[in-house]
């Protein structure tokens, strides 16, 4: 009935007292019933925390409340006519019983007496409840703030979190400093009580000492205001500190740095009113001791911190008053009350206010994040205001009890105020002074022979798509490859080899959109290969993942010009790519002609090796034009039938200005899109904008790829509109992916390349799609785009910072159980075997036949017997759930993928009655070198360690997982997959006695590994320098690896990869094997002597398994993880896809290997044990459900967890268990 909404606030209202008949109704004579109303509201006060009371001037109030089955629901129920009671101060002492002051308890009245007694003695909030329709405008006028028809009308909040609680921003300072990283902060600071000591005289308020300094610091870093309840001219004059904002009269007034003022209109209206009030309340309170009037041109406040307790209900009511009669609103804070214009303006409003027009003049790719401290209760607007894209931080105090605060963090004192906005200042600063050279990949000069692996290492993508870096002008060559790729589009050709029909499902090479050259003054079309230039730089800036390149040339007449591109993916919209090329005419004019295509004619011929096979995976092309400056070409996939729309438009610029353009149509070979032409003088330049959109039918939401394209393009924007979209949504993922090392500059350019394309090729929007993880990425077209075990070594890196990604990874192998049980019935087994090789429906892709580019001969491919990659599966289930803590997920998807995974394991254990043991022969490790014993050479090997011990591990975690599921989902499963007593007591059997081989003292990587032959490893590195590709040597040689004992990558180890001493020791002991913990090195030192190191992962495993025996050597090793792409330490690899699982590994190292990080048992373990020489690590994970923030430092960690209102969580750090509230921080060590 007002416009001002009736809310009960925790914050500023620790009691609300009822009269009777707000809440009760009388039905019949002497009979009561509860308000349709009433109980909800009861209970939501109570949940809030805020006591209750109810009060009736006629005896047997408690009894009424009785019959209305509401006593349960009250704390004090008091007759009013009770002759202990004073007859005026009823209110009162109904409020004390509750130990609450008047001023922050509430009064809901449905007549006149009601109400005038809580306005005369001063409560802080009067409601009104009309149930008569003439009702509300008599309580209105008798001085209730608000009226109500109903308490159904009176909304509860809980106010946030009581102050004492709030978590204090000084111990978890590490989480802001993390989120001014990324977004561009704005302070907003109080001043009385923040900014300055409360004092007991207004006038003597001043700065605490170093503020001015350390405010004048901030503001040379970001926007800073002083927003205060003083008049403007007051706190300006008290703070004194150029180049801030300041809001005075809470906002009714402000003024800019360049010294523009502004002022709220409406208020401007009483000022007089205003004037008149501040003269009349001095002669009104003259008597009362203590008080002090201070008029502000935009309010009028009065202070009562110095007047006897017993008077401050009479000053609040004498205020009200006036102020009701004279259309000002009252609001109480810190020991005052303050009459102000009747409108809805606050510091909240004003803060809004503030940062629009601050960002107005501060744009940037970065979002702003709002940063606002302060002390009163006239703050709470502000930290509403900043709730969900803010910082809100109270400064703490009790003279309002222990109350509660929507502020997310606190700090104890104006003084630590001055400290946090000091430390904050120095940090904003080193950001700023960081160079860029952590965030860019450069290269300087042009050299066609490395222009492919930069083209790798140079992919744009967003998880939907990816571009590989080549030159827009250039077309497939030896030395360019414009590839793009769709995660999740696949298509199958058959060949005829060696008299075999052979299949090969690749993912395919997409129509290339970023087709684009030019020509001047009609000349010969640029080429770079064909220019001759005068500097050329290409530049990846892996903050905002985009590609940019810059060539300054010059042609046949002597003409200079320079051409700038820059392209980008983008992570805002997945289905959008841009690029803008400019060229400026330095000293010469006339026209410039540009062709820009869309290029259907591509096929899949990245890899040599794959060459004399089908490559054309693409149906002809049909390009139509959809609008002056734009065309869509539509195609599909030849065997798959996916359909392929992308809609291009190019348009043309000058200084921002649409140029003046001859287009022309352009069709020629499955390639279409337009020729522009337009006219440039000396010292000029055009820019063409380039915008695409891509669409396949796997898209889902869309009724055709098409239409959804042209959507999509038509929703376009500029290029730079784009770009700050996408850039945004790239500070988010650095948010929670960044990695920082503060002295090694080189390693942190390595590490955040290698996290930039792990999150081009699984990003959020990967999370939408039914896509697995490829082995080389969306980068090129190794291992045609297949899926290997590699999420492994990712999906530690992703479930620790995106959990929903690492559940994406898991929905893809969920989605292909059936499959996989199909694959393992057709074995003749049980459960799930999963693919060694996976694609589009999760059958076994791995080829069949494999050309040895060495020898150049056609063999067989046994690779479909590694069989390990289900372990690799089940591990990652179970890693989810000790991550997450999410059980649905276990109940919905784990626990059924690990149960079938666990199954077909038990069912390949055959019982060998002489050993009295269980063996598992015929299958492949994860060495890939041996595939049988010599003469037999893709029979597969016995008894892999590896395989054996894991698949014992597996079985143990599937029995967990059925154990943890509640009975209904545990019966549902067992019933679904037939799951058998006599099959569980088998697992039970397998997991005490599977055989493991040893020899010498250490793990044998596979029975019968200690009777191969020794290896001449030095005669082999002589004669052929990089022996990584042992196996492809010694076949040239008509020899064969399976001879000897030569691992390509890690085997063995992997079990002190994946497991802790700790974990791998009780296994053993389960097994009924004696292994002790000195084993464990001697077995590292066995295989690091036999290994080629022929795959990107052994570098990772032996770094890892060094760590904790042999740290220089496994820093070594952690180098050579760096180098793996960057360096192409593979002699060529890279450039047909980079090597994602060495990436992720190299984040992983730093994350777990070196931090000693694991999660089991429920709990966080923590082991660090990082080089002090390179000084601390930094780096942030989600840990059931918190945000935790790390620094490792030698062997000693910091860890806070961000503020919240979740569980504790259990650490532990070298055996002593301790616990982690939200918003505290522990050292371990």
């Amino acid at each position: 009935m007002t416009e001002w909404p009736a809310t009960l606030d925790r914050r500023y209202h620790d009691v609300v007292i009822f009269d009777l008949a707000c809440v009760v109704v009388e039905t019949a004579p002497e009979t009561v019933q509860a308000r349709d109303s009433t109980p909800l509201l009861l209970r939501r006060l109570r949940d809030v925390g805020i006591a209750t009371a109810v009060y009736s001037r006629d005896p047997g109030c408690r009894q009424s409340l009785c019959s209305a089955g509401l006593d349960g629901f009250v704390d004090v129920a008091i007759d009013a006519r009770n002759p202990r009671l004073a007859n005026c101060a009823f209110l009162v002492e109904v409020a004390a019983r509750l130990d609450a002051r008047p001023e922050r308890s509430v009064v809901i009245g449905c007549d006149r007496p009601g109400v005038e007694a809580a306005i005369d003695n001063g409560f802080g909030l009067i409601i009104g409840v009309a149930h008569r329709p003439d009702a509300g405008t008599e309580l209105l006028a008798c001085g209730a703030d608000t009226v109500v028809d109903d308490l159904a009308g009176i909304s509860v909040r809980s106010g946030g979190t009581a102050i004492a609680n709030i978590a204090d921003a000084v111990e978890v300072y590490n989480q802001l400093k993390e989120l001014v990283a990324v977004r561009r902060p704005a302070v907003f600071l109080d001043f009385d009580g923040t900014l300055s000591d409360i004092v007991e005289h207004p006038e003597s308020a001043t700065l605490v000492a170093g503020a001015a300094a350390a405010l004048r610091a901030l503001a040379e870093q970001c926007p800073v205001t002083v927003i205060s309840g003083r008049d403007l001219a007051d706190v300006r004059g008290r703070v004194n500190v150029e180049g801030i904002w300041y809001a005075g009269s809470h906002g009714f007034e402000l003024l800019e740095p360049d010294r523009t003022h502004h002022e709220k209109t409406s208020a401007t209206e009483v000022v007089d009113a205003l004037s008149l009030a501040a003269t009349r309340l001095t002669t009104m309170l003259a008597d009362i001791s203590g008080i002090r009037v201070e008029h502000k041109r935009f309010a009028v406040t009065i202070h009562y911190r110095n007047v006897d307790a017993g008077n401050v209900g009479r000053v609040i009511a004498t205020v009200r008053k006036y102020g009701h009669a004279e259309g000002l609103r009252a609001s109480l804070g810190r020991k005052v009350i303050e009459l102000r214009p009747n409108t809805l303006w606050n510091k909240g409003t004003t803060l809004d206010w503030l940062l629009e027009h601050i960002e107005s003049r501060n744009a940037g790719s970065s979002a702003m994040l709002p940063i606002y401290i302060g002390d009163d209760l006239t703050d709470e607007d502000a930290f509403d205001a900043v709730e969900f894209d803010g910082v809100g931080i109270v400064v703490r105090h009790d003279e309002d009890g222990n109350r509660s605060s929507a502020a997310l963090f606190s700090l104890g004192s104006p003084a630590a105020v001055c400290g946090f906005i000091r430390r904050l200042a120095d940090d904003l600063q080193e950001i700023a002074a960081t160079p860029a050279d952590p965030w860019e990949l450069v290269y300087d000069g042009y050299r066609p022979e490395d222009e492919r692996l930069r083209e790798a290492l140079c992919t744009v993508g967003n998880g939907y798509v990816a571009t590989r870096g080549c030159a827009p002008e250039a077309s497939a060559s030896a030395v360019h490859y414009p590839g793009t790729y769709a995660a999740g589009v696949y298509n199958q050709l058959s060949d005829r080899i060696s008299g075999r029909t052979v299949e090969n499902e690749s993912l395919v090479n997409l129509p290339n959109w970023l087709s684009l050259t030019f020509r001047l003054n009609d000349g010969p079309w640029f080429c770079v290969d064909d220019a001759e230039l005068i500097s050329y730089r290409q530049i990846f800036d892996l903050r905002h993942a985009t590609l940019t390149r810059t060539i300054r040339f010059r042609d046949s007449a002597g003409h200079e010009t320079t051409l700038s591109q820059q392209r980008f993916a983008s992570m805002h919209q997945p289905h959008l790519l841009a690029m803008r090329t400019t060229i400026s005419a330095e000293n010469w004019s006339g026209t410039v002609e540009f062709r820009s295509l869309l290029d259907g004619s591509v096929r899949n011929t990245l890899v040599e090796r794959y060459r004399p096979l089908s490559d054309t995976h693409l149906a002809d092309s049909a390009i139509d034009d959809i609008g002056p400056t734009s065309v869509l070409l539509q195609t599909q996939t030849s065997q798959s039938r996916i359909a392929i729309a992308i809609a291009m438009r190019s348009t043309v610029w000058r200084d921002e200005v649409r140029a003046e353009a001859r287009y022309r149509t352009v069709r020629e070979g499955g390639r279409g899109g337009h020729d522009i032409q337009l006219t440039v003088s000396a010292g000029q330049s055009v820019t063409l904008e380039k915008v695409a959109t891509i669409v396949t039918g796997r898209d889902s939401a869309i009724s055709e790829p098409a239409s959804a394209a042209s959507h999509y393009l038509d929703e376009s924007g500029r290029y730079a509109d784009l770009h700050h979209q996408h850039a945004r949504a790239w500070a988010r993922l650095w948010e929670q992916c960044a990695v920082n090392l503060d002295d090694n500059t080189v390693a942190l350019r390595i590490l955040r390349l290698h996290l930039v394309h792990v999150l081009q090729t699984i990003s959020p929007h990967t999370a939408e799609l039914d896509a697995g993880v490829p082995a080389r990425g969306l980068h090129g077209e190794a291992y045609r785009g297949h899926v290997f075990w590699d999420s492994l070594f990712i999906a530690p890196v992703l479930s620790v910072r995106m959990p929903n990604l690492a559940r994406s990874l898991l929905l893809y192998r969920y989605r292909r159980l059936p499959q996989a049980r199909r694959a393992a019935r057709r074995a003749g087994y049980r459960g799930a075997m999963y693919p060694w090789q996976s694609g589009s429906d999760g059958r076994e892709v791995s080829q069949q036949l494999h050309l040895n580019p060495q020898s150049g001969k056609w063999n067989p491919d046994p690779s479909a017997r590694a069989h390990h990659v289900g372990l690799a599966i089940a591990f990652n289930a179970w890693q989810h759930y000790q991550v997450t803590g999410d059980r649905q997920y276990l109940v919905d998807y784990g626990a059924e993928m690990m149960v079938e995974i666990a199954r077909f394991w038990v069912g390949l254990a055959k019982f060998d009655g002489r050993r009295a043991r269980y063996t598992i022969n015929g299958i492949i490790g994860p060495d890939e070198f041996h595939s049988g014993y010599p003469g037999m050479q893709d029979d597969g090997i016995d008894n892999n360690a590896y395989t054996n011990v894991m698949a014992v591990w597996v079985i143990l975690r599937a029995m967990d997982a059925l154990d943890m599921l509640p009975l209904r989902d545990r019966l549902d499963l067992v019933g679904r997959i037939d799951l058998t007593a006599e099959e569980l007591d088998r697992w039970e059997h397998v997991t005490r006695r599977m055989f493991v081989p040893f020899h010498d003292g250490v793990i044998s990587q596979f029975e019968g590994y200690e009777n191969l032959a020794e290896l001449n490893w030095e005669h082999y590195r002589r004669r052929y320098g990089n022996i990584q590709r042992l196996d492809r040597i010694l076949d040239a040689e008509d020899d064969s690896v399976n001879n000897y004992k030569a691992s390509k990558q890690a085997d063995a180890l992997m079990l002190f990869y994946l497991l802790s001493s700790e974990e791998l020791l009780n296994l053993f002991g389960r097994l009924g094997y004696r292994f002790a913990p000195e084993q464990i090195p001697k077995t590292v030192d066995y295989y690091l002597a036999r290994t080629s190191h022929g795959s990107t992962l052994s570098a990772v495993v032996h770094s890892w398994v060094l760590a904790r025996g042999n740290r220089q050597l496994a820093m070594d090793y952690f180098g050579k993880v760096l180098e793996s792409d960057i360096a192409d330490i593979q002699g060529g690899t890279t450039s047909e896809g980079i090597h994602l699982a060495a990436m992720a590994g190299s984040v992983d190292l730093l994350q777990r290997c070196f931090t000693g990080l694991e999660m089991r048992d429920d709990r966080l373990i923590l082991g660090p044990l990082w080089p002090e020489t390179l000084g601390p690590m930094e780096f942030a994970i989600v840990y059931r459900g918190q945000r935790l923030h790390l620094r490792i430092k030698g062997r000693s960690a910091t860890v806070t967890a961000e503020a919240g209102k979740g569980q504790p969580i259990e650490l532990e750090c070298r055996g002593r268990v301790r616990q982690l509230a939200p918003g505290h921080t522990i050292e371990v060590g």
